[in-house]
């Protein structure tokens, strides 16, 4: 073993192992056997590591509580912001009036009204020549002209002496093509006053009136057909109104037919004759067409009407030859009563003990259905009521259309 001032011990043994020590600040030791093998090993004291890890994780905490002071910071900065912003609104609700959005909405609002009383005058105009039956134009239709500017114009003249408004609109408009005095003014305050009220008020009194006849109105030179509609109101008054004006390409039953189906459609008016006739035609065929519901009704007939002779069967509606068509709605006039009681005995298995048993049983589910939509039907007033009247309008025409 050999010591010196260095502070190294080497200790020799018999393996030819060598041995040194190392006693200086960083504590190493290293051992060298026979493989040459070395070994370092770190003798940091487990205290001072640990010290360390521990200052570290201090150094991150106040990190964050830096971290999280600015976060404060900035929060307090945010509620600040919020004060102020409270106490602008605050001061912004006494006083409406200095806001811009105020401002620019409450001129708005003047000009619409100043808008509105201009156009209710223009409306009035309009209504007053239109229920004098006078014309609306003249030769002139300048304001300044020295010839006859039309009703509309002096009328608008008239009412401006005593509307400040209005004369100052007539004479200084703010906007030059915002006058509502033109020539296309009139016509378009014509068609909405014309069309979306009093056209709109008078369909409405149609509906409610439900029973109605629309007839037309010749018209020379112009292939123009005035629709009228003649109803009963509300009061118990029979009036007749005018429903439109249809331009017809020819004047033929045909086309005139086609205008006032058109016209009724689009006005959303219900067309109770079609309606009529297709109910009718649908229970002619739901009988015809089976001869279980055939044979049924024949029962009827034989058994109901003995006093009465025999009752022709139905036929059903021939389109061209209106003869025919006037049969058609004389056998089902007179088989009216027997019809409803088959239609009862299908769909509510009424009056089974009066008739055979094979025409009173096994009947479908669709069948019953069919036959209690078709009782339902002709058993309204409306289709009894149009029925009626049809029926007596072509039984004056017999004569005629059976001539040759």
């Amino acid at each position: 073993m050999i010591h010196n001032s260095s502070g190294k011990v080497k200790v020799k043994c018999d393996s030819s192992a060598k041995v040194k020590v190392k006693c200086d600040s960083s504590e190493k030791v290293k051992v060298k056997c026979d493989s040459s093998e070395k070994v370092k090993v770190k003798c940091e004291m487990r205290q001072l590591s640990e010290g360390q890890g521990e200052m570290q994780q201090l150094r991150e905490g106040q990190g964050e509580m830096r971290q999280l002071r600015e976060g404060q910071g900035e929060m307090r900065q945010l509620r600040e912001g919020q004060g102020e912003m409270r106490q602008l609104r605050e001061g912004q609700v006494e006083k409406p009036q200095t806001q811009i959005s105020v401002l620019v909405d409450s001129k708005k609002k003047a000009n619409i009204k100043e808008n509105r009383h201009i156009l209710k005058s223009v409306a009035e105009s309009v209504l007053y020549c239109g229920r004098q039956c006078i014309a609306l134009r003249g030769t002139s239709e300048k304001q300044n002209s020295t010839g006859n500017p039309g009703n509309f114009l002096a009328l608008m003249k008239l009412l401006a002496n005593h509307d400040e408004k209005l004369k100052q609109h007539m004479e200084r408009p703010k906007l030059r093509n915002a006058t509502y005095l033109s020539p296309q003014t009139q016509s378009q305050m014509i068609d909405v006053i014309g069309k979306r009220i009093i056209q709109a008020q008078i369909v409405d009194e149609v509906k409610n009136a439900q029973i109605y006849t629309a007839d037309k109105v010749t018209s020379h030179n112009v292939e123009l057909m005035p629709l009228c509609v003649r109803f009963v109101d509300k009061d118990i008054n029979i009036r007749e109104e005018l429903l439109e004006i249809c331009s017809l390409p020819r004047i033929t039953g045909s086309h005139i037919a086609t205008a006032i189906k058109d016209v009724l459609s689009h006005l959303n008016i219900e067309i109770v004759v079609r309606n009529m006739i297709d109910k009718m035609k649908s229970t002619i065929i739901f009988f015809t067409y089976s001869p279980k519901r055939e044979q049924l009704l024949m029962e009827v007939v034989h058994k109901d009407a003995h006093s009465m002779g025999q009752r022709k069967p139905l036929i059903d509606i021939c389109r061209t030859r209106w003869a025919e068509r006037h049969d058609a709605y004389s056998h089902f006039y007179s088989a009216f009563v027997f019809i409803v009681k088959a239609l009862e005995v299908i769909a509510l298995g009424l009056h089974t003990e009066e008739y055979s048993q094979d025409v009173t049983t096994g009947w479908q589910g669709k069948y019953k259905a069919e036959a209690y939509s078709l009782l339902s039907g002709l058993q309204n007033f409306g289709f009894i009521l149009t029925f009626l009247t049809v029926y007596q309008v072509l039984s004056h025409l017999t004569g005629i259309t059976n001539l040759s």
